[in-house]
Order: structure tokens, then C-alpha cells, then sequence
């Protein structure tokens, strides 16, 4: 049975990070850039650009399926894309590279990376644990609880109404 493109929005929300020339993405840095991504878009497209929930682990916000993805990287630049492989109905094995394909949702990914993609996984931490963050708001510690949706979306669309002053 084929997974369907909905179960892998998030793959291939990461992919478009990682085809960006001379990224330098590591796992935490990723993990980062796929969370502000979701708040943009649930704040300026009024829709998630993935529907994987993404929790509020020690070091910040994290999407678990991503992350038991390239946990092989540790905090190494990540230099392979998410790929899934499935059996079709023939049982032939398949194996696929999730892209974007909305241009709206890779205006998105195009407009986190123009943000936050010259800063540090480090420093990307530091942002999503500021005091008032969805992350701070959630965050038990060895809980890994879920970031509510509505929590993001309130968050990033008063993040945007203070950039637009």
C-alpha cells in the first residue's frame, strides 16, 4: 500500500531545507527550521504546511518522525534527503524523495531559511525557548508533550502583526 503524500509533508518540508545550496543543517537546526515553518504558515496560510505534531522536547521543539529520521547525523551537517520506501500493489519495492510541490509552501520554507538559516542550532534553541514561546508554554520537563496547533498559530500570527511595524 502506498503512504500517501499528507503522511510525508513533513519529509518533504525538510527536503526543501536540505536542497537549499550550501545549507549547513544539522538535525537541531532542522527540527528548528521545519517548527517555524509550520508557525508561518498556520500564521500568514491560515492551513499547517505538514501534519505531523511536533513536541516540546529539552533542546526546543521537535517533530519525533524527523527526528528518529536523522538521529544518525547526531549534530553533524545532514547530507542525505528523507526517502520512504514502500511495496506497491504489484509488491514491487518503491522508493521515493517527498518534494514540495505547493508554491506557496515553499514561499514559506524560502522565507524561514532567509530568516533563520544563517543562525546556529544553538541560537535557533535560544528563540523557540524565549519566555511566551508555544515551546515555553508547553514544555514539562520528560514529558514531550504536544505543542497545540492553535498555541502556534496565535504565537506566529502576533510574531508577524510585530514584524509588520
Amino acid at each position: 500500500m502506498k503512504i500517501t503524500m499528507e503522511s510525508k509533508r513533513i519529509n518533504a518540508v525538510a527536503n526543501e531545507f536540505l536542497s537549499i545550496p550550501d545549507n549547513d543543517i544539522s538535525l537541531l537546526k532542522l527540527l528548528k527550521l521545519c517548527y517555524f515553518a509550520q508557525g508561518f504558515s498556520l500564521a500568514a496560510l491560515n492551513r499547517p504546511i505538514f501534519d505531523d505534531p511536533i513536541e516540546a522536547w529539552q533542546y526546543g521543539p521537535v517533530v519525533p518522525a524527523l527526528y528518529h529520521e536523522f538521529k544518525h547525523f547526531k549534530s553533524d551537517k545532514i547530507t542525505k534527503k528523507s526517502e520512504y520506501t514502500y511495496l506497491d500493489d504489484s509488491y514491487n519495492l518503491i522508493s521515493e524523495t517527498p518534494i514540495l510541490e505547493d508554491d506557496k509552501d515553499k514561499k514559506i520554507v524560502q522565507l524561514v531559511w532567509k530568516m533563520y538559516g544563517k543562525d546556529t542550532a544553538g541560537e535557533l534553541v535560544n528563540i523557540t525557548h524565549k519566555r511566551g514561546t508555544p515551546w515555553d508554554l508547553t514544555y514539562i520537563p520528560k514529558q514531550n508533550n504536544v505543542i497545540p496547533l492553535e498555541l502556534i498559530e496565535k504565537y506566529y500570527k502576533m510574531l508577524i502583526k510585530n514584524i509588520k511595524k
